[in-house]
């Protein structure tokens, strides 16, 4: 089905520094400030003074992936427009903008295909914010830990005690045949529950998703899962019949809704909250081949805003 398809699930444990540390609502967007995004620059760029759309290397550049809009080739432009970074940022869950002095914040990031090889400068970016302190009243963190794990198969590496030699982080790739397997393991399955751990935002028919559509989430999913194949491992195709799973898709049914559109609006402190779906919802069908999309959603988000850590799922099979 996609059994080439690589990841990486990196997790940043942070401690806030001495002063505190104050994220913005929308935490992700910690790592695209203009501070992160000038620390990231000087890493990587060979040509500070030239704009990017004039550099001949911005197609393997991390950061002209991260912040400037990359287009493909035609068949990017038929299908899916501006290409998907191939990345996630999962920040922590709870609502909270201010920690405490020595106070734990855990980051994940999800790197895909080709984007395996912006570890390294994402991490060094970390490392040299935390070194730096946030600019303004923001306060400072420190970094504790920096594992990469998979939880298929239970390894884990700290990057910060590997060496440049270590070849270890091989172990702890997260392989497409390992979800496919996990969706083999779970093929009798008639009922799971989709959680929707932060908002979804996707548009259908030019307008918003309001409820959980099954149908609409597997194609979605679907689409971003081919863009994010193709594109970042070496123009691999999913390997399905589309048609056939867009029946699928449309006979599972929606026994019990417990989800709400949350629209958009302001916190205490004046700042946007975003809007989409969240809460929980329950299907029965046939998800045999449904499934292995489910399980790498969960690490690759979908609808508007993903890279952000919006459109995150969980799924429950129990």
């Amino acid at each position: 089905m996609f059994d080439k398809f690589k990841m990486l699930w990196c997790r940043f444990h942070l401690v806030a520094g001495e002063q505190g540390l104050v994220l913005p609502t929308l935490k992700s967007s910690l790592f695209f400030l203009d501070q992160f995004k000038g620390i990231l620059r000087q890493q990587v760029c060979k040509y500070t003074d030239k704009p990017c759309g004039e550099c001949l290397l911005r197609g393997d550049c991390t950061y002209a992936y991260l912040y400037e809009e990359i287009t493909g080739a035609s068949w990017s432009l038929r299908r899916f427009g501006p290409l998907p970074p191939p990345l996630v940022w999962q920040p922590p869950l709870d609502k909270k903008t201010d920690y405490f002095p020595r106070e734990k914040i855990v980051f994940n990031l999800v790197l895909c295909g080709r984007g395996l090889s912006f570890l390294k400068p994402l991490v060094d970016t970390v490392l040299q914010l935390s070194r730096e302190g946030l600019s303004g009243k923001a306060g400072s963190f420190q970094v504790e830990q920096v594992f990469l794990e998979n939880p298929f198969s239970g390894e884990q590496l700290d990057l910060l005690e590997a060496t440049e030699e270590n070849a270890a982080h091989k172990k702890v790739v997260i392989q497409g045949r390992e979800i496919v397997q996990w969706a083999e393991d779970h093929r009798e399955l008639t009922r799971l529950s989709l959680r929707f751990l932060t908002p979804l935002l996707v548009k259908e028919d030019e307008a918003y998703l309001q409820e959980p559509l099954f149908n609409v989430i597997m194609k979605v999913l679907f689409q971003r899962t081919q863009a994010l194949y193709y594109f970042y491992h070496q123009q691999q195709e999913v390997d399905l019949d589309y048609n056939a799973f867009k029946e699928k898709s449309a006979r599972v049914q929606k026994v019990k809704d417990q989800t709400r559109f949350a629209p958009a609006g302001q916190t205490a402190k004046t700042a946007q909250q975003m809007p989409g779906i969240l809460g929980e919802a329950l299907y029965t069908g046939d998800f045999q081949e449904l499934l292995p999309f489910l399980k790498l959603g969960e690490f690759i988000h979908l609808g508007e805003q993903a890279v952000y850590g919006l459109g995150r799922i969980q799924v429950k099979t129990g």
